[in-house]
């Protein structure tokens, strides 16, 4: 899956829950994206945007240590003694 998602998508909805003096901009979050190693674009409309690549997130969640969340967070283990 891949394709193109706007910046500004992105950026509102980080800044949702955010005190106004707190909000990223859209230039900012876009400079994020890019260091993170997404590629910018455009929209169809020419909105800035980040191509979003299915594989690359895969990579991206694996490189964090995010990969095996889902499957992690449900066993934990009991600490010698306890049971």
């Amino acid at each position: 899956m891949s394709g193109y998602l706007p910046i500004k998508t992105i950026a509102d909805r980080l800044n949702q829950d955010r005190p106004e003096n707190y909000k990223l901009t859209y230039q900012r979050v876009g400079r994020i994206l890019a260091a993170m190693g997404f590629r910018k674009g455009r929209t169809d409309d020419g909105a800035a945007a980040i191509h979003y690549d299915g594989q690359l997130i895969i990579q991206m969640l694996e490189a964090y240590g995010l990969g095996e969340t889902s499957e992690t967070s449900g066993s934990q283990e009991t600490p010698q003694g306890e049971s």
